[in-house]
């Protein structure tokens, strides 16, 4: 039996399997879920081929941080099923991993992000409201039909 997306019911689908579709969904390699799980690569390895059938429980702890999950969830299947909810948690996780700097940086970032997709840019370094931006601009276009408007030629008598 499957879901809408063609992949296994998770409850139904032996571990390894499991395993294997967190790492998908989160496009994360053998290597790099050892890496973040902080365990051997072969072990991730035993795991998904189904040599291993039953991590120890330090070790399943470990590799449903680094997936973004919970322990059940990675285990039986049971819990939050969407790839955007263990993205989110995956997310926060790595956020954690960071140092003071880094979290800021990365915050100002995204504040970044925001803001263009809201319409705001930065101007010499300060972040602007939209509206006082849009007045600012509207200032000059004024300015530039101004400019425009002034360097014109008069018309003399005969040309009109």
């Amino acid at each position: 039996m499957s879901n809408e997306g063609g992949r296994p019911i998770t409850g139904q689908m032996p571990f390894a399997e499991r395993l294997r579709w967190r790492m998908k969904d989160l496009g994360v390699t053998q290597a790099g879920l050892a890496t973040r799980a902080g365990v051997h690569e072969r072990t991730v390895g035993y795991l998904l081929s189904g040599e291993t059938k039953e991590p120890e429980t330090v070790t399943l702890a470990k590799l449903a941080g680094a997936l973004g999950t919970t322990m059940e969830e990675l285990w039986t299947g049971e819990g939050e099923r969407s790839a955007s909810g263990m993205e989110e948690r995956w997310l926060l996780g790595e956020y954690r991993r960071l140092e003071k700097d880094q979290r800021g940086e990365l915050l100002e970032y995204l504040r970044d992000v925001g803001d263009m997709q809201e319409g705001r840019v930065r101007r010499n370094g300060l972040r602007r409201p939209k509206d006082e931006e849009m007045e600012e601009d509207e200032e000059e276009d004024e300015e530039a039909q101004q400019a425009e408007v002034s360097a014109k030629p008069c018309k003399t008598e005969e040309e009109r």
